[in-house]
């Protein structure tokens, strides 16, 4: 396995102020870190149990924040790229004038041709927080916070990293949607159709699951301390590293009930 694969696949866990979030790629930490989501005075940890400061963690810290720190090694990384990209710009681009010529047109012509035929409709992955709430709908990351459905169904949304703080979700048909990561802290999902929901790294403190149909849902790394599952059907639920609403963490291979 390369370097690059275990980057790839190694997941954190975030604390800050009490709280934790995650698990999350060392990508997606670098990128969050550079747009400011997160500070270098975030916690950090691989198994929710040993925390460090996120700034002692050198394979989540982008080059960029290394280097001005003053890491002479990643100085010299950035220095090394940024002479690439003048060699690239000082590049000729009149080698070959006539076959570019030929390229950029046919190349308009695709993309003239595709905006007739599609009317360049709006990306599939983009969210759409402002359309009102109807199976596959894109609210992914969406801020949300006590939304109220009423009736209508959420089969098969988009609801990854959403913040649904206090939503009113109350029997509502959330089958096959995809909410990991999402913010559901007291969020009233009494009674939902939850089936095959993904609920990865889900944080459900507080939140009201009373005979929600959770059957065959993913809630892996899930937080449900202080949840309500009264009567909540969890038959093939996976509950692998989740934290159950005693504060205990759920042991590998908990299907359908939390193994201690």
């Amino acid at each position: 396995m390369t370097d690059q694969t275990v980057d790839n696949t190694r997941l954190w866990f975030l604390r800050s102020e009490g709280i934790k979030r995650g698990p999350y790629p060392s990508g997606r930490i670098r990128r969050m870190l550079l747009q400011e989501e997160v500070g270098l005075d975030v916690e950090i940890s691989a198994d929710r149990r040993n925390w460090k400061p996120i700034g002692e963690v050198p394979e989540v810290i982008p080059l960029q924040l290394r280097a001005a720190s003053g890491d002479a090694s990643a100085q010299k990384t950035l220095e090394a790229r940024d002479q690439i990209d003048v060699l690239s710009a000082d590049r000729p681009t009149r080698k070959f004038p006539l076959l570019a010529m030929i390229v950029s047109l046919l190349v308009l012509g695709a993309v003239v041709g595709l905006s007739l035929w599609s009317g360049m409709p709006k990306r599939m992955d983009d969210p759409q927080c402002d359309s009102p709430a109807a199976p596959g709908v894109n609210w992914r990351s969406c801020l949300l916070v006590a939304v109220d459905v009423g009736s209508a169904s959420l089969r098969g949304a988009t609801l990854n990293s959403a913040v649904l703080r206090k939503a009113k979700l109350t029997a509502t048909d959330l089958r096959e949607a995809d909410m990991r990561y999402a913010d559901l802290r007291y969020a009233d999902l009494s009674y939902a159709l939850m089936e095959k929901v993904s609920l990865m790294g889900a944080n459900l403190q507080g939140a009201d699951l009373t005979e929600a149909d959770l059957i065959n849902a993913d809630l892996r790394f899930a937080d449900l301390r202080g949840a309500r599952m009264q009567g909540a059907a969890l038959d093939g639920a996976r509950l692998d590293e989740a934290i159950w609403v005693d504060g205990v963490t759920c042991g590998a291979g908990s299907v359908g009930k939390c193994l201690r």
